[in-house]
């Protein structure tokens, strides 16, 4: 009888070992389709689009949209990055890219200095079709996300090219810092 109980006890812990092992290999498994980039062609209207607007660019990736209709594409040109979002037609609906705080126009930098704290950079967006209709724009429009960091808050702003506040400053509370003295510890556990 206590053979058959330290059998059954043996064939448990193999089933459990087993099955544990069949799981971090299917954990593995899904890691791996995770990792593993999907290589996405524009259509031909909107590589066409791309490369009329950015002749000296190399595409650096492509991703689609969830319906596969609009395709964002990372452009490398004079070692410059930006972000081109463009229809599966060929509409170019917006250009983003990084700008340091240096390089902002006047207007901008002068409005991004009114909630006080310090430039730590922004995005620039030129937008150049309407997203709804899809029309392209007669002038594309420009706006600057910023972001600011104030005391031991950051936070971001939305100006236009002009200067004139899009989107106040909207500030995010940074995490505190806790000294390491002052972190609990955790209670020791009881068997």
């Amino acid at each position: 009888m206590k053979v058959a109980k330290w059998m059954t006890c043996a064939v448990m812990a193999g089933a459990l070992v087993f099955g544990g092992a069949v799981l971090a290999a299917e954990g593995d498994a899904k890691k791996a389709e995770k990792a593993a980039p999907v290589r996405v062609e524009m259509s031909k209207a909107a590589a066409d689009a791309v490369k009329a607007a950015f002749p000296n660019a190399t595409v650096k990736n492509v991703r689609a949209g969830k319906d596969g209709k609009v395709f964002s594409a990372a452009l490398v040109e004079d070692k410059k990055e930006c972000m081109v979002n463009v229809t599966d037609a060929g509409v170019i609906l917006d250009v983003t890219s990084r700008v340091s705080a240096a390089d902002l126009p006047k207007a901008v930098a002068d409005a991004a200095g009114l909630p006080g704290g310090t430039v730590q950079g922004a995005t620039r967006v030129e937008q150049r079709a309407d997203k709804a209709t899809l029309a392209k724009l007669d002038k594309p429009t420009v706006t600057y996300s910023v972001y600011i960091g104030k005391d031991d808050t950051k936070g971001m702003m939305v100006v236009a090219e002009d200067g004139k506040v899009v989107k106040p400053f909207e500030a995010r509370q940074a995490k505190p810092v806790t000294p390491a003295a002052e972190k609990k510890e955790k209670p020791a556990e009881k068997k």
